[in-house]
């Protein structure tokens, strides 16, 4: 039912199923199959098909008389009536007569010669439908005569007040009875009465009829009348209403006991659908507390002895979960108490993706008292079945979606064995289903038509059951989705795709059963293929004839790169199999994505690489390719390929190899990349960029190593071929179809191919020797890393399986690769780089399993590479421009905290970038010459900063979060599923290269798909946020009006031209926390102040004490005696779920700081208060930072004293528990909090004291299971920052042994710390780089001489890669101390050293923490030892240099103009006075550099002064 279809041709669709996530292509009829139009279907029948008039049949008179458009005549009638569809009526062997008569289809079974109907005995009493008796209740309605007399006074009674404690009325059906008995959940739609009556025959014991709802009873919808029709057969059947109000609910309830046959009733507080939440009833009734009681309570009194059942969700938000306090409400209520409850462990956020939270189910049984619990959730075999009843003393299990799946769930739960059921017995229920469904819908067209579409309900459910014979593991599991395969027979196959294409009708023909089309006409069925083995054959017939390109034929061009011409056998390799691309013809019109365009002179079709001669000593390989592509021009004359300075061209080695076009020899030369020195003579960036973005602005990448056209528009299909050594494993995008050995085993050749189309900058490959790990429960995952790691391996990428189960549930689709390949390798200059299929982390990924610190870092790594295979290599962007919407990935995770958190980083980082440099403008129109005011080209890769790119990411992903708070959480996961859905559809034809751009997004398709999904259109967002720059800059303060009970805020904004900040006018949330509970209010910003009055809830404190609700759910106990008497308020918190790109500053007094962090249960708001405090030298201040660390209650959990020094905790026996993390995390962020206090400048004394004995103290030798790295290091980091300026102490002593006993301690810990690491490493060295960090600290405040040759030492090669780069950052910041000859021996290192990722790091970290600034580059020219001719034209030489990757280089070029500005330095030549655009004054976090920690980022605060604002035209006159 909910597929998506993509004409083809006439006569040949494709389907793609939501729900199984597969691909399924037959020949299909001209008629609807729609959703919306299959629910219309009955109607269209009625009107196309020849009807008779049921006074024919019937002894009654036609009403119509000669008006009647029906027919009367029967000869007439059967003439025109489509032939029937069967042998055999089911109605009439059921019923012994057949009420249909002629109208049936299966009307020559009981019509005998002379055309009268039959009629006999039927060999098993017919049992009649209950509750079908209700056309009397529906005119009483409609005219409003019912009497609601009892129902009306009990609703009354309740608001009244009037109805209190009262004895309920014995139930007929003492619920509690009913433990260990099997209960089919109530289905929407699925589940009818048919479906009911088949779950019963299996062995279902309860039943329960679909959703009605209460407001369509009573206006005498008769549809909504026949979800309570019942069947002799159900033993126990109850009526599932929803609704939101008392005095409907009650009504609906009345009709049901007085009028229905029923044995229970009961209530949907669970139903996620936005429409029946938006009628207060499902998911929305629990949320309001006071409703849901009256509701309950009118119901209980009105049904009497009928029993009331609930069912209900966790909550409505992910992650809050509610349930437990609803139960409590409902069970300690004296009226509402239900007598069943019913619990689906999910969200209403969360419909049906992921598995249910049975963790949730404990604390629900504590609230239930003696009222039964049901669970429904992920049942799907009846190991699960019992294994969940022995683990949680419920009352028993609904079963809801494992019915759909495989209804025989019940006689597996009976007979405790697995079914290995036969695809005959299956087609058997199916049999079953269709007569009853023939006996309750009718066996007329209507009829006919309406069972059809009731059983593609339930066959879209059936199709994801995986037969028992071909299982590799046993049970499956309710999300388990299986690749493409093929049953043990063809019946079984055709099961698997039944639902999609062929709709198919079952029908009885004697002994024998047929499949057949709703008209009679016979489906073509056509098996599925293999993916890898699809072409115009295979998805249209063995005859048909795949069409020939009529404009211009495909050139083949065959390139070997210092490589000799490779045999004979690979000259085809470059098509697949049948020649589909050779010959596909390009139908630009119909096909292509609209707004996509193919850049270039060619369209690349497919490649073929063969890589050989690897070598890793000299680190080089030889490389064939072949090139198929067509034309896009009948007059080309010459064609342009991408390939970088490291590959040579076979003229440049000698003449070994050649290019050919088309098998003809052709002339070839390569076009010398321009540089920035090539552009000018002086040292200036202004002249230089727009002459050098003008000279390479026409190309879009170069691969290093592969002749291509690198366009991340060129899709084509890959062959790749490695022969390396036999002992050596070659890993490459694409799947791995075989290897070839050579008759001496010495040498073996690796085959992939990657039949998806695939940009040449997503093809990678790794060639080394690997251990190999494959995930048990996904054989297509396979990890790769260096021999002697497997167990680190394993470890490391143990939560890979939840990962990928995440995505394809929240994207609601299956992984666009058949196979996926993680490979850890050493020596990358990232720690993630993505290709088609594949992924390469870096070494330092793994960890072993004693390391707690690391595993959420590794987790949203390894997220971030399954995420980019989604949105990056499947689906790329158009443009480089359009990079930013890549960014769609990782959601939530990791748990909303931690979520907030990685988000608030990303803010901070985004703010400072933009204060610092100038505005990140996502998508810059590329249109016309006009220079932005910044110092890079951000139109173009190759002179774009990559700190520009690596922020315009982070904006990115910001703005999409943005855009999915606007859209809503499913619309915005709609358009994600549109987009994946559309492109793998697209990338199965590969007979039509023109639908491949739908492969490739850009910024105006992505914004067209969002309105053709939503109907939303947001000109205003994407104006604001995508083509113009800036962040929101917010200064709040505000006084509590005691009078009016009210808060006077102010909002200011600072906006100045150049600043990165924009004028933001929209809403802003303001959170309050005041002692009766918490309050959201939102303020509309309309300009530079702006001021709301805010309306409190609450009055000024009358006792010491309080129980206070949070906004996170919880309630906790407030000491209020250090608060103002007269305000309600407790602290105020302004976007708490950073719903907007912006930095904020708020002024509230320090107790509301303070309370913050003792009771807010928002990590985000706790360390935002620690940020806060440390500015806060008060005596109040610290003891609270202190009661945070040390009190045995603090954050409701326990800490455990040291025995040596029993004032300070005991931290380390940590147990992997959400909770414990965030205490465990908590603890290492406090100290560091209390180490950045000062007292006019100076240090606390006792704080420092308290943090060295905390490390000397520091004991771990109890606990087995964790190490205490980090947590060491932590605390060295908090030494750190201890240490003040010498100045403020009375002088410096540079003699050691005459340091004072405070800074004696420090010098002596740290010496123990860093011999201790390095004869005993921690892991990656964490402490040694954090007693360095208190070294550097020692030096730079003057309380020791500053030497940088300690730091060399542990920057030499071959060392710690950790190591080094935390001491290239060390020389990078001594700023205005450090010497020529350390800032030389950088950039040295930077262009000579071996490893990429160092050289990246030196070039990030001095673009970072530039020796001087701009603005000091004349007043510290005398004084500056950097600031030399040398050095610049260093600089310069490097930022010319092509050997040197492009990312340095550009890099060094931001620290050019950090330098130096925008003209040429003042050293060489250039102006006095640096004028025009600059880079702003960098904020330091006390003067210290960062160390890699999780906390250490500033949350909020002042911005740095920012950078002139001035245009390219105003810069040149003032240089000038």
């Amino acid at each position: 039912m909910k597929t998506e279809r993509v004409k083809i041709q006439p006569g040949i669709g494709r389907t793609f199923c939501r729900k199984c996530k597969q691909m399924f292509v037959a020949k299909v009829r001209l008629f609807p199959v729609y959703s919306k139009e299959m629910k219309q279907a009955e109607t269209l029948i009625r009107a196309s098909n020849a009807r008779l008039c049921p006074s024919v049949i019937q002894p009654v008179k036609c009403k119509f008389g000669e008006k009647c458009t029906l027919m009367h005549d029967i000869p007439t009638f059967l003439t025109k009536k489509p032939a029937d569809i069967g042998d055999t009526c089911p109605l009439f062997e059921a019923r012994g007569t057949c009420p249909f008569s002629y109208a049936c289809r299966f009307g020559n079974a009981h019509i005998d010669s002379s055309g009268k109907q039959l009629s006999k005995e039927p060999s098993v009493p017919y049992e009649e439908t209950m509750n079908c008796s209700s056309i009397h209740i529906q005119i009483a309605l409609r005219k409003k005569t019912y009497d609601f007399s009892r129902s009306d006074s009990v609703v009354n009674a309740i608001k009244e007040g009037r109805i209190g404690a009262m004895e309920s009325e014995e139930t007929k059906l003492d619920m509690k009875t009913l433990k260990g008995k099997k209960y089919l959940a109530p289905l929407t739609t699925v589940g009818n009465l048919p479906f009911r009556r088949l779950c019963v025959k299996l062995g279902a014991d309860i039943t329960c009829g679909e959703m009605a709802m209460a407001t369509s009873l009573l206006s005498g919808t008769p549809s909504e009348y026949s979800l309570a029709k019942r069947h002799p057969c159900e033993k126990i059947f109850g009526v599932q209403l929803a609704g939101g109000f008392a005095d409907s609910m009650a009504r609906a309830a009345q009709i049901l006991v007085d009028e229905m046959k029923v044995d229970f009733i009961d209530v949907n507080m669970g139903c996620p659908i936005d429409v029946v939440n938006q009628k207060g009833g499902g998911c929305a009734l629990p949320n309001r507390p006071n409703k849901m009681i009256e509701v309950l309570s009118a119901m209980r009194c009105v049904m009497g002895a009928v029993p009331l059942t609930v069912k209900l969700r966790t909550g409505i938000r992910e992650g809050v979960l509610t349930a437990d306090e609803s139960i409590r409400l409902m069970v300690n209520s004296p009226i509402a108490r239900p007598d069943l409850i019913a619990f689906h462990p999910r969200s209403k956020d969360q419909r049906y993706t992921r598995l249910a939270n049975w963790e949730f189910v404990n604390p629900c049984l504590k609230e239930c008292a003696d009222v039964p619990l049901w669970v429904c959730g992920d049942i799907l075999s009846w190991q699960e079945y019992y294994t969940r009843l022995e683990e949680y003393p419920i009352g028993g299990i609904m079963i809801g979606r494992g019915a759909l799946i495989k209804p025989w769930i019940f006689t597996e739960i009976d007979e405790r064995r697995t079914w290995d059921i036969s695809a005959t017995e299956r087609l058997d229920l199916l049999k079953s289903f269709v007569n009853y469904g023939l006996d309750h819908w009718g066996s007329d067209d209507a009829g006919v038509e309406r069972t059809r579409r009731f059983l593609l309900e339930w066959l879209s459910f059936q199709c994801r059951y995986i037969p028992v014979g071909i299982l590799e593991r046993i049970p499956q599991r309710m999300n388990d989705r299986p690749p493409l395969y093929y049953g043990r027979n063809d019946l079984e196959t055709l099961l698997i795709v039944v639902d999609d294409f062929l709709f198919p009708f079952v029908v009885a023909t004697g002994e024998s059963r047929v499949l057949v089309s709703i008209s009679g006409v016979s489906l073509a069925i056509m098996k599925r293929e293999p993916s890898s083995a699809m072409d115009w054959t295979s998805m249209n017939g063995a005859d048909a004839k795949p069409p020939v390109l009529d404009r211009v034929a495909p050139y083949s061009i065959q390139a070997r790169v210092n490589g000799n011409e490779a045999a004979g056998d690979r000259a085809n390799q470059g098509q697949p199999e049948g020649g589909a691309i050779a010959n596909g013809e390009v139908d630009e019109d119909l096909h292509a994505a609209p707004g996509i365009e193919v850049r270039g002179e060619i369209r690349v079709l497919a490649q073929t690489v063969v890589i050989s001669d690897i070598s890793f000593i000299s680190e080089s390989f030889r490389v064939h390719t072949e090139i198929t592509a067509l034309p896009l021009s009948s007059d080309l004359r010459s064609i342009h390929l991408h390939l970088g300075s490291c590959a040579l061209l076979p003229s440049e080695v000698g003449g070994h190899g050649k290019i050919t076009i088309n098998g003809a020899d052709c002339e070839y030369s390569r076009l010398m990349q321009p540089t920035l020195a090539t552009q000018t003579s002086s040292f200036s960036i202004m002249e230089a960029l727009p002459r050098y973005y003008n000279a390479i602005n026409d190309k879009d990448g170069t691969r290093e190593w592969l002749p291509c056209v690198d366009a991340p528009d060129q899709l084509a299909l890959w062959r790749i071929h490695i022969t390396c050594d036999s002992w050596l494993t070659a890993v490459a995008s694409g799947d791995l179809v075989g290897f070839d050995t050579v008759a001496d085993k010495r040498l073996r050749t690796w085959n992939y191919q990657q039949l998806i189309p695939t940009a040449a900058c997503s093809i990678g490959f790794a060639v080394g020797q690997f251990s190999t790990f494959t995930l048990p429960d996904m054989a297509e995952v396979t990890n790769f890393a260096p021999v002697g790691l497997l167990s680190l391996l394993k470890h490391t990428v143990t939560p890979l399986d939840k990962i990928l189960e995440y995505f394809e549930e929240l994207l609601s689709c299956r992984f666009p690769y058949p196979t996926y390949k993680q490979v850890f390798v050493d020596m990358i200059p990232d720690e993630v780089t993505s290709y088609s299929s594949m992924t390469l982390f870096s070494i330092n990924t793994l960890h072993h399993k004693k390391i707690i610190d690391v595993v959420q870092e590794c987790r949203q790594t390894l997220a971030l590479g399954v995420a980019e295979q989604f949105f990056g290599c499947f689906i790329s962007p158009a443009h480089f421009l359009d990079s930013f919407i890549t960014s769609l990935y990782i959601e939530k995770i990791f748990g909303t905290s931690e979520y907030l958190f990685q988000m608030k980083k990303i803010m901070n980082a985004v703010c400072d970038y933009e204060s610092q440099w100038g505005k990140i403008i996502l998508r810059p129109s590329s249109e016309g010459a006009a220079r932005l005011n910044l110092h890079c080209e951000p139109r173009c890769e190759h002179t774009c900063s990559p700190l520009y790119v690596k922020n315009q990411t982070k904006k990115g992903h910001l703005a999409m979060r943005m855009l999915s708070k606007r859209l809503g959480h499913e619309p915005y996961f709609q358009v994600l599923h549109k987009i994946l859905s559309v492109g793998q559809q697209m990338a199965e034809r590969r007979d039509r290269p023109a639908t491949w751009t739908h492969l490739v997004i850009s910024t105006e398709t992505f914004f067209r798909t969002v309105t053709n999904v939503t109907g939303q259109e947001i000109p205003t967002f994407m104006e604001q946020w995508i083509y113009n720059g800036g962040h929101a800059s917010f200064r709040v303060q505000y006084v509590f009006n005691r009078k009016r009970n009210m808060i006077e805020l102010e909002v200011k904004q600072k906006v100045e031209p150049g600043n990165g900040r924009l004028r933001y006018v929209g809403p802003l949330t303001v959170l309050v926390q005041e002692l009766d509970g918490s309050f959201s209010h939102t303020v509309q910003i309309d300009g530079d102040i702006s001021r709301a009055d805010l309306q409190c809830h609450s009055k000024g404190r009358r006792q010491k004490k309080k129980r206070v609700p949070l906004y996170s759910g919880d309630d906790v106990e407030v000491d209020l005696s250090n608060m103002d008497p007269d305000s309600p308020v407790l602290w105020i918190r302004l976007d708490p779920e950073l719903h907007l790109i912006r930095n904020l500053m708020i002024n509230q007094p320090d107790y509301q700081w303070e309370y913050m962090l003792r009771y807010e249960r928002d990590v985000l708001a706790q360390l935002q208060a620690l940020e806060r405090l440390q500015l806060c030298p008060n005596p109040q201040s610290r003891d609270v930072l202190l009661e945070t660390i040390s009190n045995e209650n603090f954050f409701y959990r326990k800490t455990y004293g040291a025995k040596s020094c029993s004032t300070i905790p005991r931290s380390n026996n940590f147990v992997v528990t959400s909770q414990n993390l965030q205490q465990y995390f908590l603890q290492q962020v406090l100290p560091q909090a209390l180490a950045r206090m000062r007292t006019n400048g100076m240090a606390l004394q006792e704080v420092q004291c308290f943090i060295v004995d905390y490390i000397r103290y520091n004991d771990n030798s109890m606990n087995r299971w964790y190490s205490d790295d980090h947590y060491r290091a932590s605390l060295l980091n908090a030494l750190a920052a201890c240490i003040a300026p010498v100045n403020t102490l009375g002088g410096g002593n540079y003699i050691p042994d005459a340091l004072n006993w405070e800074m004696n301690e420090v010098v002596e810990e740290t010496t123990h710390a860093l011999n201790l690491d390095t004869i005993k490493p921690s892991f990656r060295h964490v402490v040694g780089v954090a007693a360095l960090t208190v070294i550097h600290h020692l030096q730079r405040n003057g309380h020791i001489p500053s030497d940088s040759k300690i730091f060399w030492v542990f920057a030499a090669p071959k060392l710690c890669v950790n190591v080094s780069c935390f001491e290239f950052t060390i020389f990078s910041g001594f700023e205005k101390k450090q010497s020529t000859n350390d800032l030389m021996r950088l950039l040295t290192m930077l262009a000579q050293d071996s490893d990429p990722a160092i050289r990246l790091h030196i070039a990030t970290e001095l673009a970072l923490l530039p020796p001087f600034n701009t603005h000091e580059c004349t007043d510290t020219g005398p004084t500056n030892p950097c600031n030399t001719a040398q050095i610049a034209e260093e600089l310069w030489m490097l930022m010319s240099k092509p050997s040197l990757e492009s990312r340095a280089r550009l890099l060094l070029m931001d620290l050019f103009f950090s330098l130096y500005g925008m003209s040429a330095p003042f050293v060489k030549g250039g102006p006095a006075m640096i004028s025009g655009h600059q880079r702003a004054k960098r904020r330091h976090c006390d003067g210290r550099p960062g160390v890699a920690s999780w906390h250490n980022d500033i949350l909020d605060g002042e911005q740095p002064p920012s950078p002139e604002s001035r245009s390219f035209n105003e810069d040149i006159d003032m240089l000038q």
